[in-house]
């Protein structure tokens, strides 16, 4: 097994598909019910907010102003969406978009060097994860405000860097579960859904200044380049932060192969014991001329 097994690709439009992904607000809002306490994290590094998926633009209710996701309030869990004026450039728009929300390092500030923290989501294919559950009980989900579960380890993508600490992931679709993991489930989930419960480190949207002078999606971010790991290895969030993850599930696949031939072997040896027998059945002086070998046998066997 691999790590494709387990994570499970999901399709975030026509032509982008991904195995980790930002949320949208509306995602967040609406199929999941997040209120503000849910949208909220504890403060981490030196931004204040997360990013969004921001995959798209979108007109306001009721008025023609454009905006796309935008990020999110780490401490209040207010949603600031990115207004645009006539899907013009990037260019002042984004300057004074990070600068009024104070998205900048608490020493300098550079539109550039613009981060925000990162929430990533990821779909699990329930049958893999039961399989690694059962095999290490550490994957099994626990509950704090929310019902969680520990997956991966923290990579910083901005540095490369791996830290030994688990990622805690809030489960999305608890309820619709198994009861296997949740008894009061109903059973109709396909996949267990996550987002992370914490933030992870920090990203830029964009890959270089120049980027600024165009809206960037999340189709062309580098966010999510190094969360997939679609560009350089030593960034890719994928590759690191799931390695005891990918050494676990070739385990699981190296134990249900010895499995398979186990079961292979058995059967063919009860095969041939009824070959045998019916044989000897059809063929009783087989038997008759079997019986000095099998006296030799016996005696040889006791002499040892």
């Amino acid at each position: 097994m691999e790590l494709k097994d387990l994570i499970v690709p999901t399709k975030l439009s026509e032509t982008v598909t991904d195995m980790i992904y930002l949320p949208s607000y509306r995602e967040l809002t609406e199929k999941y019910h997040f209120t503000k306490k849910d949208l909220m994290v504890s403060w981490q590094d030196n931004v204040d907010f997360w990013w969004l998926r921001n995959d798209k633009i979108d007109k306001l209710t009721g008025s023609n102003q454009l905006y796309a996701d935008g990020c999110v309030s780490n401490q209040s869990g207010t949603h600031y969406p990115m207004l645009m004026s006539e899907m013009k450039e990037w260019d002042d728009n984004i300057f004074n978009y990070l600068y009024k929300l104070n998205i900048k390092a608490r020493n300098a500030y550079e539109p550039h060097k613009c981060q925000c923290n990162v929430r990533p989501c990821m779909r699990l294919n329930l049958e893999t994860y039961e399989q690694m559950a059962r095999l290490d009980s550490s994957y099994l989900p626990y509950k704090m405000d929310y019902p969680c579960l520990d997956l991966g380890k923290h990579f910083d993508i901005k540095h490369g860097k791996k830290i030994e600490q688990s990622i805690r992931w809030r489960i999305l679709n608890w309820d619709s579960l198994p009861p296997s993991l949740n008894y009061k489930g109903n059973g109709t989930a396909k996949t267990i859904d996550l987002i992370s419960l914490d933030t992870i480190g920090m990203s830029n949207f964009t890959f270089r200044l120049e980027d600024f002078y165009h809206y960037t999606t999340w189709e062309k971010s580098a966010i999510r380049r190094d969360l997939n790991g679609y560009g350089e290895q030593q960034l890719s969030f994928l590759d690191h932060a799931f390695a005891e993850e990918q050494a676990l599930l070739q385990n699981i696949y190296t134990l249900t192969e010895a499995k398979k031939k186990a079961f292979t072997l058995d059967t063919n040896l009860i095969f041939l014991k009824k070959d045998f027998l019916r044989t000897l059945k059809t063929n009783p002086e087989a038997l008759r001329d079997l019986i000095p070998d099998m006296k030799a046998f016996i005696q040889s066997m006791e002499n040892c």
